[in-house]
């Protein structure tokens, strides 16, 4: 499962930059999320980019913090592209996000339904 991510997650940043399988831009990641079928009219690519920027600046805080911690200097990565790793936290992420709005759309359904 894990080497079929990794080939998604390649064929998407190579798209973008063909010297630079490591990092995904985020446009690219809009697209894998549009062709996915992930980005729907309850999930948009606003919705999606504020959650990737969210996971993204919270792992890179961690980051910080623990240099810091090592008294060593960090300086901000000011790009926003993602690496494997903040692409497997986003499709997890984002998992859990799409699960919570087709539940509260079946219960509203439901409520709709009985009342």
């Amino acid at each position: 499962m894990l080497d079929e991510l990794w080939s998604i997650f390649t064929l998407y940043s190579l798209l973008a930059d063909p010297t630079n399988p490591e990092q995904l831009k985020v446009a690219n990641f809009l697209r894998f999320a549009k062709d996915s079928q992930i980005i729907s009219k309850k999930l948009t690519s606003t919705d999606v980019e504020l959650e990737l920027a969210k996971l993204v600046r919270d792992r890179r805080h961690d980051e910080a913090l623990v240099m810091e911690n090592k008294k060593q200097s960090y300086h901000y990565n000011t790009s926003f592209s993602l690496d494997f790793q903040d692409f497997l936290n986003c499709i997890d992420h984002l998992g859990s996000v799409i699960i919570i709005i087709y539940f509260i759309t079946l219960l509203l359904l439901l409520l709709y339904i009985y009342l």
